[in-house]
């Protein structure tokens, strides 16, 4: 009799503080799955990406997203309403997202907001060959929080990220959010662990049929279909300025002739959107020569992210179907003739 009441008083001990965890988590929401912010001292953590987005998209007011992967981690919200004239500008990033993931986001904020002005979004070089469907290994991540499915939510309210947000947040603002401006930069970082560049590089291999197929479905469904549907939203795009190590890696696999004919297949397409403004600092040699811009061989630091926003204000490395092929040449022939032995 005892051990039955005594089991009864756990039991209901358990649910009491079930339903006091709930409330609070339902309360709190520190990922605005459930509602939006409950005041302006609202919490958000750049650990957590791909937790915030489905709420930032869904609740949030803004006319203007700032989308990509890690490449756009270090933008700052306010310089894009000072420049661009909006009125509130977030963040929607997801490190290592492939377009199609990217793709989702868009295709979700048109669906919950009607009154975007504008994007600026990054293309990211390495994923130009994904094929169209292909996700990171990232993508899942807390996918049950963008999902229909309710049922699965219980990996919300018993989650241990999500407790630690609640008892431990982490206060900080849209200018700081997800940024990693203080880490350690310089050819030092950039090259560590890296064997010497060769002084003779391979023959490059060419795209065959196959590939350009991968590449132009990747680009028409991620990037291009989007900005035809949405014809009144300006979309800023700028393809990523690695470090001129990434390219020697590229030359020493012998993929540059690749990477560039990638981008000639996907300027090509975006170029048919009148409201695409396509941008790429690839050509601005010093910029990418200088490893103090770098964390490592693709990681540029937020004031590079600075100049990208000023360029796209500006109209700088803006481009066009007018000046495009020069642009891949340029591109072709300092990559290749780069002397990559020498860093």
């Amino acid at each position: 009799m005892r051990s039955c009441v005594f089991n009864r008083i756990v039991v209901g001990l358990s649910l009491v503080e079930l339903l006091i965890f709930g409330g609070t988590l339902l309360y709190r929401d520190p990922f605005f799955h459930y509602h939006g912010p409950i005041d302006d001292d609202y919490c958000i953590d750049g650990k957590y990406e791909r937790y915030y987005n489905d709420g930032f998209l869904k609740y949030f007011d803004y006319d203007a997203i700032i989308l990509g992967t890690s490449m756009c981690n270090n933008f700052r919200t306010s310089t894009v309403q000072n420049l661009f004239d909006v009125d509130s500008a977030i963040k929607v990033n997801a490190s290592g997202a492939y377009f199609n993931e990217t793709n989702g986001y868009l295709q979700m904020a048109f669906g919950y907001n009607n009154s975007i002005e504008l994007i600026i979004r990054s293309i990211d070089l390495d994923y130009l060959t994904c094929e169209k469907d292909e996700e990171s290994m990232y993508a899942q991540e807390a996918y049950y929080l963008r999902d229909s499915n309710v049922w699965n939510d219980v990996n919300y309210v018993l989650n241990k990220k999500v407790m630690l947000e609640i008892f431990n947040p982490s206060m900080t603002d849209w200018d700081e959010y997800s940024s990693w401006n203080q880490v350690p930069v310089g050819r030092d970082i950039v090259l560590k662990g890296s064997e010497p560049y060769p002084a003779t590089a391979p023959l490059q291999s060419k795209i065959d049929d196959e590939i350009y197929q991968t590449i132009s479905g990747n680009i028409s469904q991620n990037i291009v279909d989007i900005m035809k549907e949405n014809s009144d939203t300006e979309f800023y795009l700028f393809f990523t300025p690695y470090s001129i190590c990434a390219w020697g890696d590229w030359l020493y696999a012998g993929e540059v002739e690749i990477q560039i004919q990638a981008q000639k297949i996907a300027i090509e397409q975006i170029l048919q959107c009148d409201n695409a403004h396509l941008f790429s600092l690839c050509n601005n040699f010093s910029m990418v020569c200088d490893l103090d811009n770098y964390i490592d061989k693709r990681h540029y630091v937020g004031k590079i992210n600075e100049e990208i926003l000023y360029c796209m204000y500006r109209g700088d490395y803006e481009i066009t179907l007018e000046n495009y092929q020069e642009y891949l040449d340029e591109i072709e022939t300092f990559y290749i003739e780069y002397p990559y032995s020498s860093l």
